[in-house]
């Protein structure tokens, strides 16, 4: 016994502040997967992929919803809905059976071009509507 009475509230305050240093980032990390909430470099990914399928595939007229959410941790899953021109063309030689075959072409173009730029993506839906049609 030594007489100072501070020692005891002085280690339960630094007990408790190891505690709640160890516990921020977990809670950090179980807010982001309740809220669905993408890392950062899949956000950019996303990003980088709406901007690609404008460029890269033909016939888009609109991306009218572009969602994803993780699954787990590692995985991402997500669900597009494009809009096409449906005066769009494509090469005839290419594709002969142009309406069936663009929705095809521009389906797989985009599922392609999203999973390249986005990392963990297990799986997109792509939902192709007519420019026509409004929801």
């Amino acid at each position: 016994w030594f007489g100072w009475t501070g020692f005891d509230p002085l280690a339960s305050i630094a007990i408790a502040s190891l505690i709640f240093a160890s516990v921020v980032p977990l809670v950090r990390d179980s807010m982001h997967m309740l809220l669905l909430r993408l890392p950062d470099d899949a956000q950019a990914g996303v990003q980088v992929s709406i901007d690609q399928i404008y460029m890269q595939v033909g016939g888009i007229a609109a991306i009218s919803r572009a969602q994803f959410w993780p699954v787990t941790e590692t995985r991402i899953m997500g669900v597009i809905h494009v809009k096409v021109d449906p005066n769009y063309v494509v090469d005839k030689e290419e594709h002969s059976l142009c309406a069936i075959t663009m929705r095809d072409v521009a389906s797989g173009a985009i599922g392609e071009i999203c999973r390249s730029n986005i990392p963990g993506l297990h799986d997109v839906f792509v939902h192709i509507d007519d420019a026509t049609i409004t929801n």
